[in-house]
């Protein structure tokens, strides 16, 4: 009788581990919004999977941006383990050079690098950023001085912000404003 339950309990344990183990380690990966580079060469992508250096067991998984190569190589996070403020949400949207993603996290917009370094916050009540044509300045609409909505400019890094418009009616929404391709004009 003894030696009949050692058999049971092993193969017992060994099914629990995997029922509880299995999806802390492996299981609900959500990859999502993939956007290619502009030259084709990564994709990056919003996901849950867990990050090198994270807790095993732990049941934390925000959402994170990754890059991978064009061939399926290289697979790796760019945003910290840590996080931003909260999960990223948004679509990434690549700089025209490739070298900076724009993604959303909770009420705010970063600035992530692709080479690697620390992402920067924009000012908080952004929306709808826009990167130039040039990849050298970011157009998008706040209402950071006031309850009115306006359309403003800044660097590609997010400083020397500057109001395009003032409008003085109040609940005005300008939408989302665009560049022209070639830069010179602003819809």
């Amino acid at each position: 009788m003894k030696k009949t339950i050692k058999i049971f309990i092993a193969p017992a344990l060994i099914l629990l581990a995997c029922v509880f183990l299995w999806p802390k380690l492996y299981g609900d990966i959500r990859d999502r919004r993939p956007v290619w580079s502009p030259d084709g060469r990564f994709l990056a992508f919003v996901s849950n999977r867990r990050q090198p250096g994270a807790s095993l067991l732990s049941d934390d998984r925000p959402s994170h941006l990754w890059l991978i190569g064009a061939d399926g190589k290289g697979l790796r996070p760019l945003t910290p383990r840590g996080g931003l403020s909260r999960p990223v949400a948004g679509w990434p949207l690549w700089s025209p050079d490739g070298g900076k993603l724009l993604v959303e996290s909770g009420a705010g917009y970063w600035i992530v690098p692709v080479a690697g370094g620390e992402p920067k916050a924009l000012d908080a009540d952004v929306s709808s950023p826009r990167w130039s044509p040039d990849g050298q300045s970011l157009l998008y609409t706040s209402r950071k001085d006031s309850r009115i909505e306006n359309i403003w400019t800044a660097a590609a890094d997010g400083s020397a912000a500057k109001p395009l418009t003032r409008m003085t009616r109040p609940n005005t929404d300008c939408g989302g404003a665009e560049w022209s391709p070639d830069g010179s004009r602003i819809l």
